[in-house]
């Protein structure tokens, strides 16, 4: 039994191997050189399991060995481990250096599991050739794998916010597993009782209802991340249970601390919508929040800065909001729980909870006035409107595109039932395949500027906000001399004036509508789709006339392809498939001077 591993060489297949085995548990022993390659002994809790084998040919091809593999118990891990090893080598995962394992039974929980990451984490589905695998999910820096057996990996480089959301959405489906969790946090904090009495404590615990709706509103509730509204039922259960049991905790901050955890996510959410924070920047490091928070100099945050209204009607509401932020951070945001502030009753510790959700509410408040303009589009999704999207401007390679779709109220909920949604979430078949269905029954445009004439223009504006402002506005203009519309929306990625202030006297007849996440609405998640569409025919195109095999993105591998690229065409013709702005050029010419 062995794994085809690439041009790795020994030692790198030693290193990912052992890193993935040790991430697991497993012990790796000393390594020692055997003929064609090396191997080392496997230890798990049980004992000695066998060896691992890892050979390298003249070429430098290596291949992993799992035949010396002896224990049964550990089979289903080291086929688990085969699997990711062979999707890494075709290409359809990432090289995993962190594993979780989360066992459930059946169908139906892997099911549930996948729609949450595609519907709420606009989750990708990759397909694959391994039989034993359910499906992958990719997000943003993680890979979700889920086997037909019940296991469920998530991988990525280091632990992230969006690898620990992703981890309490699958505890929470596979509720026991939840259960368990918030068990072990009352038994660390129960003075010393009968074991009996802990069992009695656990199956009380796995049956509790919970009152959501006495603590925070629906709008509030529905407003927050899928894991943030889980910690916040799980901060619930616990201290309703401990309420209703009287249980004599020694510290009730425990029972704060999950409320801390999503008040965090809210914050991030809250200061993403309103275009304060980049939420993409703020994910790996989310203490980086207390940034936008912090009162500067004058004595306002940057949010403040940005819309004055809130001094106006909530002044007490910023310094509110970064004092629990920094209170919540210091206090609760970390695993020591030993370290916890000391609460001595419960009141005390339901005041601060109440406290925090009843900040979150006021945001909201604000919120919904601050984003006035866009809750005209509430009112209107179920009228005609025009959606306005564009794909490729995190492409390196490729044009950017910028699409506009008219849908009209006919039509609205035959989009829906297709599952049109933004094409970030969706694999390029099934980008392919709703193209088609929108293009049949809706009015399409697009602009398409390709990577030369992108160059050239961009030399001319020096500013990628004002390049596709140009783009929607041209695509706007030319939709409506196709169609009547009363309202058009598109995406917020700038000031509101940069799109209008481009608009000729059709364009200014609509009431164009712009804000973060647009592309939840149907119209602008079939621009997105079109968009993509254009983007992928045209990538392939030059993929046919260049030879070459262009990559999406802007990773390392899109890099070493520039790489490529330069050496066989020359640095001049650049111009012509990729966008020169991108760091990506400087550090490809430098290495060619």
């Amino acid at each position: 039994m062995s794994v085809p591993l690439g041009y790795v060489g020994k030692k790198g297949g030693e290193a990912i191997v052992r890193n993935l085995l040790e991430e697991n548990g497993y012990i790796c022993g000393e390594t020692r050189e055997i003929a064609y390659g090396i191997q080392f002994p496997v230890e798990s809790s049980a004992g000695h399991i066998g060896y691992i084998r890892i050979f390298e040919k003249k070429n430098g091809r290596t291949t992993v060995d799992f035949s010396a593999i002896l224990s049964e118990k550990d089979k289903t891990l080291m086929e688990n481990l085969i699997s990711c090893l062979q999707g890494y080598r075709k290409g359809e995962i990432p090289l995993p250096q962190r594993f979780f394992f989360s066992c459930v039974e059946g169908e139906e929980p892997l099911l549930k599991i996948k729609e949450i990451l595609i519907k709420e984490f606009n989750g990708i589905e990759i397909e694959s050739t391994d039989r034993k695998i359910y499906t992958i999910i990719k997000l943003d820096g993680v890979t979700v794998i889920e086997y037909r057996n019940g296991t469920v990996l998530i991988q990525g480089k280091t632990p992230t916010q969006q690898s620990d959301a992703v981890i309490k959405i699958i505890n929470d489906v596979y509720e026991e597993n939840s259960r368990k969790e918030l068990f072990h946090i009352l038994k660390f904090n129960l003075p010393f009782i009968k074991e009996t009495e802990y069992e009695e404590i656990f199956e009380e615990l796995k049956r509790y209802k919970i009152d959501v709706d006495s603590y925070i509103s629906k709008k509030a509730y529905s407003y927050l991340n899928p894991n943030d509204r889980v910690e916040i039922r799980d901060g619930l259960l616990l201290l309703q249970f401990v309420k209703n049991k009287k249980l004599p905790l020694k510290n009730f901050a425990t029972l704060v601390r999950n409320f801390a955890i999503a008040y965090e996510g809210f914050l991030i959410k809250f200061l993403s919508d309103l275009g304060v924070l980049d939420i993409s920047k703020i994910l790996a490091k989310p203490v980086n929040v207390g940034v936008y928070l912090k009162p500067h100099k004058d004595g306002k945050t940057l949010l403040e800065k940005k819309y004055p209204y809130i001094s106006k009607k909530r002044p007490a509401l910023p310094n509110k909001m970064w004092v629990y932020w920094q209170e919540c951070r210091n206090d609760y945001l970390h695993s020591d729980f030993i370290k916890l502030p000391l609460i001595k009753k419960i009141e005390a510790a339901e005041s601060k909870i109440r406290e925090i959700l009843s900040i979150m509410e006021d945001c909201l408040d604000v919120f919904e006035h601050i984003i006035s303009p866009t809750l005209e589009m509430e009112k209107i999704d179920d009228e005609s409107i025009i959606g306005i999207d564009e794909s490729g401007k995190g492409d390196y390679f490729g044009p950017l595109v910028i699409a506009a779709v008219y849908v009209d109220k006919k039509t609205i909920k035959t989009l829906s039932s297709l599952g049109i949604r933004d094409s970030k979430s969706l694999s390029d078949n099934k980008i392919k395949e709703l193209y088609r269905e929108i293009t049949s029954r809706c009015k399409v445009v697009y602009v398409k500027i390709s990577p030369e004439k992108y160059n050239e223009l961009y030399e001319q504006i020096r500013n990628l906000n004002q390049l596709l402002a140009w783009g929607h506005a041209r695509a706007l203009e030319n939709i409506l001399s196709m169609v009547k519309c009363k309202y058009a929306l598109s995406d917020k990625f700038g000031d509101e004036n940069l799109i209008k202030s481009r608009l000729m006297q059709q364009g200014k007849r609509v009431t164009l509508l712009q804000k973060p996440r647009a592309e939840r609405n149907i119209a602008v998640a079939s621009a997105s789709i079109v968009a993509r569409y254009i983007f992928l025919e045209s990538l392939q195109r030059l993929n046919e006339i260049y030879k070459m095999d262009f990559p999406k993105g802007a990773s390392s591998r899109v890099e070493e392809v520039a790489r490529k690229f330069v050496e066989k065409y020359g640095k001049n013709e650049l111009k012509k498939v990729a966008k020169l702005h991108f760091k990506i050029t400087e550090r490809v010419l430098n290495d060619k001077q």
